[in-house]
């Protein structure tokens, strides 16, 4: 399923079996009343038993020792100090999987993960309590 608010573009990278133009919120608020509960599917069962089981794996991965530094323990420090009104922004490559395994959000902290190589920018002024960036430079090391 895709949902556009331009028609346009509805499929044009891949193939969808529904296409859907309009505001995503709207779209999906009309949506939800259609849905079924499925709660007791044991596939979901099956994901909630995995996920301590993934997040031990990327504990390992972030206390793994690395010089100068191991990036998945820079990030999987940040998840706590992270404040509620923060903005995260993820570049392409490496820093993608470092985010995905050791990035935990708090409620409502929206994530911008750049989808086309090259195409990250930082187009917003600073806040005043700081903010943290993690990039990677075409052929260089990440910047912190």
């Amino acid at each position: 399923m895709q949902i556009d608010l331009d028609g346009r573009h509805l499929g044009n990278r891949y193939p969808v079996e529904v296409a859907l133009a309009g505001d995503a919120a709207e779209t999906l608020r009309a949506l939800l009343p259609l849905l079924e509960d499925r709660t007791g599917s044991p596939w979901r069962a099956g994901v909630e038993a995995a996920v301590p089981n993934w997040r031990e794996l990327s504990a390992e991965r972030a206390r793994t020792k690395a010089r100068p530094v191991n990036p998945e323990a820079v990030v999987a420090e940040l998840s706590p100090r992270l404040p509620g009104d923060a903005q995260v922004a993820v570049d392409v490559g490496s820093v993608t999987y470092w985010y995905a395994r050791q990035l935990r959000l708090p409620r409502g902290v929206p994530a911008h993960l750049s989808s086309t190589l090259a195409s990250m920018g930082w187009s917003r002024a600073p806040r005043p309590r700081g903010e943290a960036r993690c990039t990677r430079p075409a052929g260089r090391r990440p910047i912190w």
